[in-house]
């Protein structure tokens, strides 16, 4: 009976060796380490950062683009409403002009008398006429800010 006790003792001591070596292994074994996982997750929170740090990049940029591109509109308008309104100017000063040189020629029906009377209220009436015209250029060069 000391035998069969000897060897149970014996056996029972082998097995719980090979039992603590097996748990051992196992605690050292790479896909219990909770330290590779928590390096893992690092590495993913590091890469989602980066994902996120370029989408708003990207969306600033985007941003940008777009207000310079209203920005390019909004001076092309401005532009061509410059043009426009001098062009204008130019029409109303060109009809002006015609308007009193037809003005200032003699007609066949009127004495010299008449004719030097309208031609007076006629230059009076281009001068204001101009005046305006030129106040119009001045009034529009001060509100474009050039």
């Amino acid at each position: 009976m000391n035998k069969i006790v000897k060897n149970v003792i014996v056996y029972s001591m082998i097995g719980i060796l090979q039992v603590g070596m097996g748990v051992a292994t196992l605690e050292a074994s790479p896909r219990n380490d909770y330290r590779q996982e928590q390096r893992e997750h690092q590495r993913l929170e590091r890469q989602h950062q980066q994902e996120q740090k370029h989408r708003q990049e990207r969306f600033r940029r985007a941003q940008q683009q777009r207000e310079e591109q209203y920005r390019q509109e909004q001076e092309r308008i401005s532009r061509q409403y410059r043009h426009d309104r001098e062009q204008e100017r130019r029409e109303r000063i060109r009809a002006e002009r015609a308007w009193h040189e037809r003005e200032m020629q003699r007609y066949d029906y009127e004495s010299y008398h008449e004719w030097h009377e309208r031609q007076e209220r006629e230059n009076d009436r281009h001068k204001r006429m101009m005046n305006t015209l030129g106040g119009i250029v001045l009034l529009s060069l001060l509100f474009s800010g050039n």
